[in-house]
């Protein structure tokens, strides 16, 4: 995802073609507001113990700081977020997440 100032498009690649000096791109698309310029924040954690990665997507600074969760195995479909939730309900400063 971009920085502050930048779009909310996440693209994601494969790990295993990285390592090996490839570029495989699994999935490509805006979260939340397109207009949006507050930029993504990202993270990876495997929070269902299933042993597969979800993705966590927040904003930056300027527009909420509403949390999705994506299944990271999922990317390649629907990308339709597994929970979102707003931690800081009008605050307006982004998230961190990791």
């Amino acid at each position: 995802g971009a920085g502050d100032g930048g779009g909310p498009r996440l693209t994601a690649f494969s790990g295993a073609a990285l390592m090996v000096g490839e570029y495989l791109k699994l999935s490509d698309f805006f979260v939340g507001n397109i207009d949006s310029r507050s930029g993504l924040r990202l993270a990876v954690e495997d929070l269902n113990d299933d042993g597969m990665l979800e993705l966590l997507v927040g904003p930056g600074s300027g527009t909420g700081s509403r949390i999705r969760v994506y299944d990271a195995a999922g990317l390649r479909g629907i990308h339709n977020p597994l929970r979102e939730f707003d931690p800081f309900g009008g605050f307006l400063g982004g998230v961190y997440l990791g």
